[in-house]
């Protein structure tokens, strides 16, 4: 990949709406979970919604049927890990511990991508990834650890933290391992694959809570809530993310998974009118630049193609159109 293709793309662009999307919706499935949802009857409705509402934009693209029967167990997998692990542990896990050590946790993707991708020898991590990855982190930190409630494996969280960290290491092996499966289908196929077959499971996990949950409690802001979470938040933004991958590799989009945080941050401020600190903006500037540093820091000083994201041995990537 070129200097000029590894400059700032459309996918870049989306890949900051998934962003914004992400930390919006921290809030809104909050809502949603307090109009009358139990976790798994909101987590596995809008996984349903969000299946249907991939398979319908993939019958509209036309797309070339190309699926191979004898790939359903490995993308099984992948849906696993990164659907139904990963919503499972992170909802749980967020329950069960405060926000910000669920932030700073999750945090840890990018890492987890990052050291999968190397012993995989999926991607190699050059030192602009690393730096990226540790002002990212410490922003994170900065943001969160000024407010109270930051208390790590304590007796009264350890449960929730190690799901969340459980949920993170499942959202960083679905995504470095990913790579492999968009050199032979698109990001839309892909998407759409792996969501359905993870919705199964999920829906086999939220069965007892389905069947108790009392659906007349549940107010129209709920129903609302919801259906955002599953069509903006999940469909449209796991399609993205897919894409992302496929254009600027695994490590790279991993990074914009830190800026929900920020983001969540300002929409607290706007929104809630929630106060801010000198740190917590300190921790968003740094969040905002570890992910420009480990995006396009391949520039400084190099003209030639980027090894951090096209090995020798790595599967060609066919273009996609969407």
């Amino acid at each position: 990949m070129s200097n000029k293709q590894s400059g700032f793309q459309m996918v870049d662009l989306y890949l900051i709406l998934v962003a914004v999307t992400w930390g919006v919706n921290a809030t809104i499935v909050k809502v949603g979970l307090n109009a009358g949802f139990s976790t798994l009857t909101f987590n596995s409705i809008r996984f349903v919604i969000a299946s249907l509402t991939s398979i319908l934009i993939l019958i509209a693209a036309q797309r070339a049927k190309k699926f191979s029967w004898s790939d359903i167990p490995a993308l099984f997998v992948m849906g696993l890990l990164g659907h139904t692990l990963y919503q499972y542990l992170f909802i749980e896990g967020t329950n069960l511990t405060t926000a910000g050590n669920t932030a700073i946790l999750l945090a840890t993707i990018p890492i987890h991508v990052a050291w999968v991708s190397i012993l995989l020898r999926i991607e190699q991590a050059r030192w602009y990834i690393w730096m990226g990855l540790v002002l990212s982190f410490s922003g994170i930190l900065l943001v969160f650890g000024s407010q109270a409630g930051l208390s790590f494996l304590s007796s009264e969280h350890l449960i929730g933290d190690l799901l969340v960290v459980g949920g993170g290491l499942c959202m960083g092996l679905y995504t470095a391992l990913s790579k492999k499966w968009l050199s032979k289908y698109t990001p839309l196929e892909f998407s759409t694959y792996t969501m359905v077959l993870g919705t199964i499971p999920m829906l086999l996990l939220a069965t007892p809570q389905l069947a108790a949950q009392d659906y007349s409690a549940i107010t129209t802001t709920g129903w609302l809530c919801l259906i955002f979470s599953a069509v903006f938040a999940l469909a449209v933004s796991y399609f993205i993310w897919n894409w992302g991958l496929q254009k600027i590799g695994s490590t790279r989009t991993a990074m914009y998974g830190n800026l929900p945080p920020a983001f969540a941050m300002i929409s607290g401020v706007i929104y809630l009118q929630e106060s801010i600190t000198m740190y917590q903006v300190i921790g968003a500037l740094l969040i905002i630049g570890g992910v420009l540093v480990a995006r396009f820091g391949n520039r400084i000083g190099s003209k030639d193609s980027d090894p951090a994201i096209s090995t020798p041995d790595s599967a060609p990537i066919k273009k996609d159109a969407s």
